[in-house]
């Protein structure tokens, strides 16, 4: 009944984690009418019942996020923790409407242990238990170092109950870790220090927060460049802490009545002089007006004088915010093969900013870009199609080379996709799929094959050629990473030229036609699966 509860809890859990994991499944515990995560181990608590135990386990179907081989499954009532079953780990990960559950027999083990009624109470274990329930909160990769919205600590004194406490945790998400380092890559004025020109920037931050998401404390360890001196690194220290104030919000986990700090790993945070000016994804774009034709700009000139952008942050206030994280949107204009700047807006009240003001020349806009040298890229039309692969491909993309404000080159693009047959590659796969093909490969027994194919393609949608290599897989997971027996490239194998024959009753492939060339076709097929 339990392991039907959490099964996919478990799976996801395992599947998630490596083969030299270390977080760990956790016990299960009845509580009242609640089946619930004990994020504890008593029976490990004990040398002797713990080595009883694993003598009994069948060592199947192992997973390294249950390295004990086994979950139990306890009870508090009564006020007293028993023992009611162990699940071998053998049918733990398999579907329980196809696997039947293996229990280890307690029997001999925790003789001594049961009471008048032939419950196993644990009288052998004294110490604290944490019971968890709800939403997985926070994650850490060792243990049971897991944090659920629900928690309650069980003081346990040889099997009874003496005290508990419970806590609401909750998490209210704030920016992203990875939005973050690119708010500190455009907000870090490298400009500043010349001798970073060509070194790369790594980090350690932690972050206490305030409950509305806003900096309490921050500390910041500069771990590269290492042969800086300590005074430019307090520099570089500053720069950074003074950015990550203005970050829009903060994750605020709070657990067990109290607010954890965000601690990141070890960032890289800026590898070199002018990446802080890329395109990023989800910020708003500016425009360029160039031939009396509007384009979204993917790029940010401003930020190529990081030293000019401090000029303009005294006017931005509190104009932060996720999708704009330079806190100000561009108007831009090509004249005369010139790139000019003509508007400056707030990045959330839209509002103009001062540009006499900030450029301290008063009377002479637009604003001759001199100080941008580096590659505009413009674009317009939508993207092409609606997906994760394509989502920055645009209709029309034109790319100017600029020389300190004047425009030295372009290349203009017009882009297109054409739909390919797609009942026609549902219908192939189909056909892969089918026992027939296979079953006259015997070794392929118990084992699934899978293609992964380039096609290069005619404008048509027509195949012109096609690459295949195949995976053989064993099916049984207990044996980890040896599961994965061949890789096999040879085009004249057997099993890929199955493949190809089957790819080429597909009369007609998606074509992305991009920059002056057709994209080649990738993807994954299936072949024979392990139940075949």
């Amino acid at each position: 009944m339990a392991r039907k509860l959490l099964l996919f809890h478990l799976l996801s859990f395992c599947c998630l984690l490596s083969a030299n994991a270390t977080g760990q499944i956790p016990d299960l515990i009845i509580v009242g009418k609640d089946t619930m995560l004990l994020l504890a181990t008593p029976i490990e608590h004990d040398s002797i019942l713990c080595r009883q135990v694993d003598e009994r386990l069948s060592k199947k179907n192992f997973c390294t996020a249950c390295w004990r081989g086994y979950q139990a499954l306890w009870q508090i009532e009564n006020g007293e923790l028993s023992l009611i079953q162990i699940e071998d780990s053998k049918s733990l990960f398999a579907d329980p409407d196809t696997v039947p559950e293996i229990t280890v027999d307690m029997n001999g083990i925790f003789d001594k242990y049961r009471n008048k009624e032939g419950k196993v109470i644990a009288t052998w274990f004294s110490g604290k238990l944490k019971v968890a329930s709800g939403e997985l909160i926070h994650y850490v990769h060792t243990g049971f170092e897991q944090e659920y919205e629900h928690e309650t600590n069980y003081q346990v004194e040889q099997g009874k109950i003496i005290s508990q406490t419970s806590y609401q945790n909750s998490l209210k998400k704030g920016t992203p870790i990875k939005e973050v380092m690119s708010f500190l890559t455009t907000q870090f004025n490298g400009d500043r220090f010349p001798e970073l020109a060509n070194q790369k920037v790594v980090v350690h931050i932690k972050v206490l927060p305030k409950v509305d998401g806003s900096i309490d404390n921050v500390k910041v360890h500069i771990y590269f460049p290492d042969s800086i001196t300590e005074e430019r690194k307090k520099l570089y220290t500053e720069q950074i802490s003074t950015a990550l104030h203005k970050v829009p919000r903060w994750d605020v986990l709070t657990v067990r009545n109290k607010i954890w700090e965000v601690n990141t790993e070890v960032l890289h945070l800026w590898k070199k002089k002018g990446c802080k000016a890329i395109y990023q994804e989800k910020q708003v774009m500016d425009t360029l007006l160039y031939n009396d034709t509007v384009y979204a700009l993917r790029g940010f000139p401003l930020q190529y004088d990081m030293n000019l952008y401090e000029k303009v942050k005294p006017y931005l206030k509190e104009e932060w915010r996720n999708d704009c994280f330079r806190g100000y949107t561009g108007q831009w204009k090509i004249e005369n093969g010139k790139l000019y700047l003509t508007n400056l807006f707030h990045g959330t009240s839209t509002s103009p900013l001062p540009l006499d003001s900030i450029f301290g020349i008063i009377g002479k806009q637009p604003i001759e870009a001199s100080w941008f040298s580096g590659k505009l890229h413009l674009v317009r039309g939508g993207t092409l199609i609606d997906s994760y692969e394509f989502r920055d491909i645009y209709k029309k993309e034109i790319f100017c080379e600029v020389k300190e404000g004047k425009v030295i080159q372009q290349n203009t693009y017009n882009n297109s996709f054409t739909l390919g047959d797609g009942e026609a590659l549902k219908q192939c796969e189909e056909k892969l799929q089918a026992t027939e093909i296979w079953s006259k490969f015997p070794e392929l027994k118990g084992k699934s094959v899978h293609c992964r194919y380039q096609i290069s393609l005619r404008p048509d949608g027509t195949t012109d050629s096609t690459t295949c290599t195949a995976y053989v897989n064993g099916c049984d997971w207990s044996q980890g990473p040896q599961r994965y027996h061949e890789e096999i490239t040879n085009q004249e194998h057997p099993y890929i030229r199955i493949f190809k024959k089957t790819l080429q009753t597909v009369p007609r492939w998606d074509v992305l036609y991009i920059r002056d060339k057709i994209r080649e076709y990738e993807n994954w097929i299936d072949g024979k699966r392990c139940d075949d």
